[in-house]
């Protein structure tokens, strides 16, 4: 069996994710609506604000105690 029919190269594509996110955003606003919750929060900026916060922030500090860093 040729190797063609069952290894497929894989690429990142971030073309449409704009588009999906905000069409995602404006479905998740209008199910807040809907619940008739107005403190509702569109999924990107929600997602945004739980990532702006780092969590863990001796964890880079130890790895590279240990030598585990490859910053190269």
């Amino acid at each position: 069996m040729d190797i063609q029919t069952f290894r497929h190269d894989e690429h990142y594509d971030a073309s449409g994710y704009t588009t999906a996110i905000d069409a995602y955003d404006v479905e998740t606003m209008d199910y807040w609506q809907k619940l008739g919750r107005s403190d509702g929060v569109a999924w990107s900026s929600n997602l945004g604000n739980f990532y702006r916060q780092v969590y863990f922030p001796q964890v880079k500090p130890v790895a590279a105690m240990q030598g585990l860093l490859n910053d190269e």
